[in-house]
């Protein structure tokens, strides 16, 4: 068989079929409507504008080592329970440098340990690096009985009332917003986490950490030291009587 040339088959092809002009793609219909309209952006919520002061105010607090991103995190980015939350520390530990003191002077030495460390776990969950450093600091010299305390608890008290100040630049509508409940399906899945040891059980209690805070008080926060320490027996106990209130 003769071979085939492929420039003669080409050339005979295209006088036989000749090629079709290519037709422009038609251009796409523009919207006159989405065009002429402007863009309006959101404008940003109470809770965004009182988080941004926040910053500000922060940043200017160079000895504060205050790290929000952390905090917000930890609350899932919500920057209303965060307000909420950060109020709520102010009023359950903003007097803890002097409960401290008083229990060192009364010779309950273990009980201030337990409070510098209930103290350094809010306030790092809150991203108050600065403070939750401070209280470390000086629960590992209670523990250790060693060293001069009394540095270490005015550190304590000036980072405290650092943190106090801020909290009062915000606006008290938004502190002062009230938290809304948990659902009955959020708490039912924390106490089937808690009954069965379940060590994702402080994942779950920290979404839910501001509003039981706000209701619960000083329960919650023992009830969210226990599920840390993976102290399940006592966060069975604690999750009951919130659960009773």
């Amino acid at each position: 068989a003769k071979p085939i040339d492929l420039d003669d088959l080409y050339a005979r092809l295209g006088r036989w079929l000749p090629l079709q002009p290519k037709q422009a793609s038609p251009e796409p219909e523009q919207d006159k409507e989405t065009e002429s309209a402007a863009v309006v952006a959101t404008p940003p919520s109470a809770a965004e504008l009182s988080l941004q002061r926040l910053r500000e105010l922060a940043s200017a607090e160079m000895d504060l080592e205050m790290d929000l991103d952390r905090g917000l995190r930890n609350l899932g980015h919500d920057s209303s329970a965060y307000l909420r939350l950060l109020r709520q520390f102010v009023q359950s530990h903003g007097q803890d440098g002097e409960r401290i003191r008083a229990q060192l002077s009364a010779g309950e030495t273990e009980q201030a340990r337990q409070l510098a460390h209930a103290l350094k776990g809010v306030a790092g969950n809150l991203g108050l690096i600065g403070l939750q450093q401070a209280a470390l600091t000086l629960e590992q010299a209670l523990k250790q009985q060693t060293g001069e305390l009394e540095p270490l608890l005015l550190t304590l008290g000036q980072r405290l009332g650092r943190v106090y100040t801020l909290v009062q630049e915000l606006p008290s509508e938004i502190l002062s917003a009230t938290a809304p409940a948990p659902s009955a399906a959020q708490l039912q899945a924390l106490q089937a986490m808690v009954q069965t040891d379940d060590t994702r059980a402080y994942d779950a209690y920290l979404q839910l950490e501001a509003e039981l805070l706000q209701r619960h008080g000083r329960l919650a926060e023992e009830l969210g030291q226990a599920i840390e320490a993976y102290d399940f027996p006592s966060a069975r106990r604690l999750l009951g009587q919130l659960l009773d209130n």
